[in-house]
């Protein structure tokens, strides 16, 4: 996806929302899960091996030709959440996520942020 901005948005033939995620769901899984094994995610890293990501479109901006900003949801067990220390870690955890993320699609019109949640939403793709 180099040149969406050709195609949707502001300044392309199609609407923003149209716009596809520029990376898989399973390819930014598993690449996060290899980050977060190096990082000592151990917990994330098989929560991203066995459960998978969501990609989400949050948020366009028209800004600067277009920003695409993506929700990467990570969807913990119950079991597994309660292992975090309180909100501390989790936001230190989510915000690591997101600047793998943001490596991993180096792009400056998309942009990745993330969620950690407990529940039992399972690899959906959405756009």
């Amino acid at each position: 996806m180099d040149d969406c901005r050709s195609v949707y948005g502001r300044n392309g033939l199609r609407p923003y929302n149209e716009c596809p995620v520029p990376v898989s769901p399973e390819t930014l899984a598993n690449t996060l899960a290899e980050l977060a094994d190096v990082r000592g995610f151990n917990l994330v890293s098989r929560t991203l091996r066995a459960r998978g990501v969501s990609i989400t479109l949050e948020e366009y901006d028209n800004w600067d030709d277009g920003i695409w900003t993506w929700l990467i949801t990570v969807s913990l067990l119950p079991r597994d959440w309660a292992t975090f220390n309180g909100e501390k870690e989790r936001t230190a955890v989510k915000k690591e996520l997101a600047e793998l993320a943001n490596a991993i699609v180096r792009s400056d019109a998309h942009v990745f942020t993330e969620v950690l949640n407990h529940g039992n939403n399972r690899n959906t793709r959405r756009n």
